[in-house]
């Protein structure tokens, strides 16, 4: 697999990498710093896989996404 390619989720190496910040408890706000991103394209990023994926917020989504191989 390509690591900037979709993975089985169908999320590419940017939304993976803002979904694991995510999930060590990270705001949206801080993954953007951290990322280098602007708050604004990580909210859009957010607000377009909530609705990829029908969920409302994004602790749903979280839970809506199978957890990373270990």
């Amino acid at each position: 697999m390509d690591d900037a390619g979709p993975d089985r989720t169908g999320l590419d190496a940017r939304d993976r990498r803002l979904v694991a910040l995510l999930r060590t408890g990270c705001s949206a706000t801080e993954a953007a710093r951290r990322l280098g991103e602007d708050t604004a394209q990580v909210a859009a990023r957010l607000v377009a896989l909530r609705t990829r994926y029908g969920v409302g917020s994004t602790r749903a989504l979280l839970a809506a996404l199978p957890a990373p191989p270990d």
